[in-house]
């Protein structure tokens, strides 16, 4: 077990990436576990998958995000929620657009 959460999901990259970024704002262990839970329900993706992006360079603009739900007065389940939320219909937006030749 890594940062609370199974060596499956565990974060590799706990300096940066949404587990590094959020830490400044709520406690990066049950916010990673949650954003895990979420992503991984709203995508269908597997654990690694949702990890890999957790620990990517997009994944601190997604814990920003969380923040800005934070700062707004949201609760750690409801921020992750609507950053969920927001950044599925940003996917699903792009990914109709390139279908179609074009990109949004």
């Amino acid at each position: 077990m890594q940062n609370g959460v199974t060596s499956a999901s565990a974060s590799n990259n706990e300096a940066r990436g949404f587990f590094g970024t959020i830490g400044q704002h709520a406690e990066p262990n049950q916010a990673w576990a949650l954003a895990v839970a979420g992503i991984t329900k709203s995508t269908g993706r597997c654990d690694q998958a949702v990890r890999d992006f957790l620990d990517s360079r997009y994944a601190r603009h997604f814990a920003d995000e969380v923040a800005m739900g934070l700062c707004g007065g949201r609760d750690l389940p409801l921020a992750i929620a609507e950053a969920i939320e927001r950044w599925m219909d940003v996917a699903i937006k792009s990914e109709l657009g390139s279908r179609r030749g074009y990109t949004t």
